[in-house]
């Protein structure tokens, strides 16, 4: 049955509000995400600190040999680590006997003690005359247009203006108030009140940030000493974490494959190779899981509102006023999106999991031909929208993903199919 078009805006508006709410929530929807994200991070920081301990977990000459050949880390040959303990250690001796053998230090307490050092009671005497000269002057500062007065050079010969200009009698008045506030007949007998006050003013702060540079140095040297000896007693272990600091950023960046290698069949690093690279593959394919279905949604109701819109403001206008729609039509155009937007958003989560609940990372294999992707999502899902999986099968367009049962990892021989099973690259329903 035709609908009047003025009721089909009615129901059009209804729509997109509908529509924006949803919208409106996608972050929220997705509020998930972040937090599995934030999860993984912590794990591959972890995997990495697991990594960094294993391959350096001291500073014997053998721990650091081995650096070089299980990381390609080369830096430890160049500046090494116990030539440079070496080398701290006395710089550091150097420096606090220097500091010891300093009078300012050894009679620390006596020049900076709080309550009775005698630094310290020089620079509250010459504070307090500070602060009355400051106070002093300040009683002339703080008068309106007193210190325009004395920088122009009221009645001396230096002062600009003539009784012709305005300004002259700007200053006239200012300074007769002046004067009357403090009861001199002009203002240089004022100045001459005011200057001796800012000299001493100024003098005492020269006074007062002499003896506190005085007393910084000897905090200084109070401060040096705590931190030299501090650093000296704890020196292997500091330059260990200098070290595994640096390893641990070349091993943020450098080839995982090339570090399986390098493993040459230490199990244990092996272990952690596969570990730390699946938790970054993990955090690469849901993010861009994560953002393909955000913008696929994005989309979706974008197109959806806007062509609501569209027929919105057709139909607003005054010609449409007696205009009927064909029941048809209307309910074409009014067709909720949301439900195959949320069964699509079902869809993901099960891919999702899928892909955040894995942990077999042992079981990936360098030597075969294989992805992570695949191994993941045992090859059940389409994951030709990640350009790295993408490009894998561009490459080998015959590859076709098997399940396989590998014995180290302990898995389950209920798994197990035989290498003829061609299952690959099916999406869940």
């Amino acid at each position: 049955m035709p609908i009047h078009a003025q009721h089909f805006v009615q129901l059009a508006v209804q729509r997109v509000n509908e529509l924006k709410a949803l919208q409106d929530g996608l972050q929220r929807t997705f509020a998930t995400h972040q937090d599995k994200m934030s999860e993984l991070n912590r794990a591959r920081n972890h995997a990495l600190t697991e990594f960094v301990t294993l391959l350096l977990p001291g500073l014997m000459p053998e721990q650091i040999a081995q650096v070089k050949e299980r990381s390609g880390y080369g830096q430890f040959e160049v500046n090494n680590p116990l030539h440079r303990i070496q080398q701290e250690r006395q710089q550091l001796t150097q420096v606090i006997a220097t500091i010891e053998a300093d009078e300012r230090y050894q009679n620390r307490d006596e020049l900076v003690n709080p309550s009775t050092g005698q630094l310290v009671i020089k620079a509250d005497a010459i504070r307090q005359n500070y602060e009355m000269m400051r106070q002093a002057a300040g009683r002339y500062e703080s008068e309106p247009a007193f210190n325009e007065l004395m920088k122009n050079g009221y009645e001396t010969e230096t002062y600009p203006f003539k009784f012709w200009n305005w300004e002259y009698y700007r200053d006239w008045k200012a300074g007769d108030a002046i004067c009357a506030k403090f009861q001199k007949e002009n203002f240089s007998q004022v100045r001459s009140d005011y200057q001796p006050l800012c000299q001493a003013r100024d003098e005492y702060w020269r006074e007062l940030s002499t003896a506190q540079a005085e007393i910084d140095q000897v905090h200084k040297l109070a401060q040096l000493h705590e931190e030299s000896s501090a650093r000296l007693k704890n020196l292997a272990g500091l330059i260990l974490q200098d070290c595994q600091r640096a390893l641990r950023e070349h091993l943020m960046y450098v080839d995982r494959g090339q570090l399986f290698t390098w493993a040459a069949g230490d199990k244990a690093q092996e272990a952690m190779v596969k570990k730390l690279d699946g938790i970054e593959k993990k955090q690469t394919y849901l993010e861009q899981m994560y953002s393909r279905q955000n913008k696929l949604e994005e989309e979706q109701l974008n197109a959806h509102i806007q062509k609501l819109n569209r027929k919105i403001d057709k139909f607003k206008r005054p010609k449409y006023r007696t205009h009927y729609i064909s029941d048809v039509e209307a309910q074409a155009w009014l067709a909720d999106p949301r439900e195959k937007i949320l069964v699509r958003r079902q869809k993901f989560w099960r891919d999702y999991d899928r892909v955040i609940v894995f942990e077999e990372y042992d079981t990936y294999d360098y030597h075969r031909n294989m992805l992570w992707w695949d191994l993941m999502t045992d090859g059940r899902v389409d994951g030709n929208f990640i350009p790295e999986v993408y490009e894998y099968h561009r490459t080998y367009p015959d590859y076709t993903w098997h399940h396989h049962h590998y014995h180290d990892a302990g898995v389950s021989t209920s798994s197990v199919v035989t290498e003829t099973d061609t299952t690959s690259f099916v999406e869940v329903s």
